[in-house]
């Protein structure tokens, strides 16, 4: 086994880029294999139980999460288009946001659509959830349950998404005849030991997602992690890339895209996503460390919305997919289930995370909200891994929380931002869901 220097361990703590790293564990799980949750309330809960998953893969990953240096490196812009603006530069390392709910586990029971177009129409108008394919009472409906008048969840119905019969995700994409998969993000989606490598999200989906529209599965070597850089032991094989990132954070969506994509994709292209979380993780350190206030840090999340929507517009450009593309991304998730307490999980400390921010919560709401305007105007889809994953954070056995549910399990790994093999898993049911619906 490859041993572990100092700042290689440092790197791994401080890891998480997608879903957030503050508040945000780094990567969400919500649909898994079993199913904990009741259907008839409108929110799919993936299983609490942790599966163990392809565990020769994980045997020779030695790597931990991603780490963010306070130096910003410049990166090229795509040659095919400028999806952000500016240069990226690399981030701090964020922290898992954690979602409420786990969703059903393995693979989804529903079937696969029968167009490629994107549906429209407001759910909320529907007299039956079987006219939109989705949950005719929006996103408040499908979390009835869950968050209260002093800890809500965010406000996405006021932009009519239309919301999958799941509950974990929307429903604006027709996903059929896919050729090549690309996977962008950051250390959620990268993959962090001690999860095995098979049971890494991305992993998961590959297999199924190859086995789904016929194409190439990658090897098992893509499924591995090379600590010293945080990235993908290699980035191609098969039909499938993975250009995400330990540390990432939206700045650096020029430099991934840049990489995976050099010119226009004549494949029909399916984008997955886990982004913002280390985001989120500098905005909790600005706020706790240095007192920065709200206002200047709201500056901070529109400007790191607009990066995201800069990509957003690159992937789903017809210049550059001239054969059609597909995205799905992952809202921002926390670890603290709402209570802003940064220090909940030990090795929090040694990210620089530390004291107590409930004041940030709702930041995390505004930023999530911002992505589901996104998800709605661009056509794109959005899985809801901030609301799954709260109440499987460190607060989980605490019923006085507002996301609290008998029998929850941790989702959050030793490293505090990123997910368990049962958070992985519950996260490749949620994205599977999206898919198949």
């Amino acid at each position: 086994m490859l041993a572990l220097n100092g700042s290689v361990i440092a790197r791994y703590l401080c890891v998480c880029t997608a879903s957030a790293a503050l508040l945000v564990g780094c990567g969400g799980d919500t649909a898994g294999s079993a199913s904990e949750s009741g259907t008839s309330e409108g929110t799919s809960e993936g299983s609490d139980s942790e599966t163990g998953g392809e565990t020769t893969d994980a045997d020779t990953t030695t790597a931990g999460p991603d780490s963010e240096s306070d130096s910003e490196t410049t990166t090229g812009e795509p040659t095919t288009g400028e999806p952000t603006t500016g240069d990226p530069t690399t981030g701090e390392p964020t922290t898992g946001e954690p979602t409420t709910g786990e969703p059903t586990t393995g693979e989804p029971t529903t079937g696969e659509p029968t167009t490629g177009e994107p549906t429209t129409g407001d759910p909320s108008d529907s007299d039956s959830d079987t006219d939109t394919g989705g949950s005719m009472d929006g996103v408040a409906g499908c979390y009835a349950d869950k968050f209260s008048n002093d800890m809500p969840l965010a406000d996405y119905d006021q932009f009519d998404p239309i919301v999958g019969s799941h509950c974990v995700g929307t429903n604006h994409q027709d996903i059929i005849d896919v050729e090549r998969v690309v996977f962008l993000g950051d250390s959620v989606t990268v993959g962090t030991p001690p999860t095995p490598a098979g049971d890494f999200y991305r992993s998961r989906m590959a297999d199924s997602l190859a086995a789904k529209f016929g194409i190439q599965a990658p090897t098992n070597l893509w499924k591995q992690v090379n600590p010293l850089e945080g990235k993908g032991l290699i980035k191609d094989s098969g039909a499938f890339s993975n250009c995400s990132e330990w540390g990432a954070r939206t700045d650096d969506f020029v430099a991934q895209i840049d990489e995976c994509f050099n010119g226009p994709e004549l494949d029909k292209t399916l984008v997955i996503i886990t982004m913002g979380g280390n985001d989120l993780a500098r905005w909790a350190k600005d706020a706790t460390n240095n007192n920065k206030p709200i206002d200047e840090i709201m500056v901070d999340v529109e400007a790191a919305y607009q990066l995201m929507a800069d990509a957003i517009d690159f992937l789903t450009d017809p210049m550059n997919f001239p054969n059609g593309s597909y995205v799905i991304f992952a809202n921002v998730y926390e670890y603290t289930d709402r209570t802003g307490d940064l220090g909940s999980c030990t090795a929090a400390q040694f990210q620089d995370l530390t004291g107590e921010w409930p004041e940030g919560m709702p930041v995390i709401n505004a930023f999530n909200e911002m992505l589901m305007e996104l998800a709605v105007t661009s056509g794109t889809d959005m899985v809801f891994m901030s609301e799954e994953f709260c109440g499987h954070g460190f607060y989980h056995d605490d019923p006085v929380n507002v996301c609290y549910a008998d029998g929850n399990n941790n989702w959050f790994d030793l490293t505090c931002i990123h997910p368990t093999p049962g958070g992985h898993d519950n996260l490749a049911g949620m994205f599977t869901m999206v898919v198949e619906e």
